[in-house]
């Protein structure tokens, strides 16, 4: 089977069902033998918040936590490091589509946490709009990565999935 990937960049936002994507991205980095660059993005909330506020800490846990999670992956055997964008006013999407440029990601995954992904401001759509590289749009809860699927000669994607590539 040829490599379908060498990089897959995982955004995560740092909310509480991380540890069920970083699973899931995990495996799926196994499972193609690639790279896994992790970037988190901590937005800027202008006028800026007082550090005491709870927005910084719980920013600080999930940056803690996801270095913590790096350091585990690599010891399970997947190459994966972090990267960490500070200081981003406005939508993440911008410096998403510049890290995945920059470690010449060929996949971008995403989970969706609202029932609609795709609204006309989400993150999803503005990197539609900018990414070089295919957007994986995990949408619900992640499953267990079970790997393409063959039906009737045609390739399948895993149920949950949902794929997009930006239009040239």
């Amino acid at each position: 089977m040829p490599k379908l990937f060498n990089t897959i960049l995982w955004a995560s936002d740092g909310r509480a069902d991380d540890h069920r994507v970083v699973h899931y991205v995990g495996e799926l980095c196994d499972h193609y033998c690639c790279e896994l660059r992790i970037v988190h993005v901590v937005q800027t909330i202008l006028p800026e918040p007082m550090p005491q506020l709870e927005l910084h800490e719980r920013e600080e846990r999930a940056i803690a936590w996801l270095k913590a999670r790096t350091r585990a992956l690599r010891l399970e055997g997947v190459d994966a490091s972090l990267h960490v964008i500070r200081g981003v006013v406005g939508s993440p999407a911008p410096a998403i589509a510049e890290v995945a440029e920059a470690v010449a990601a060929d996949l971008i995954v995403l989970h969706a946490h609202a029932p609609r992904p795709f609204d006309s401001i989400g993150t999803a759509v503005r990197l539609l709009a900018t990414s070089a590289c295919p957007l994986l749009v995990l949408g619900g809860e992640p499953k267990t990565f079970q790997g393409p699927r063959e039906t009737d000669g045609q390739w399948t994607a895993v149920p949950s999935i949902a794929a997009r590539h930006p239009v040239a």
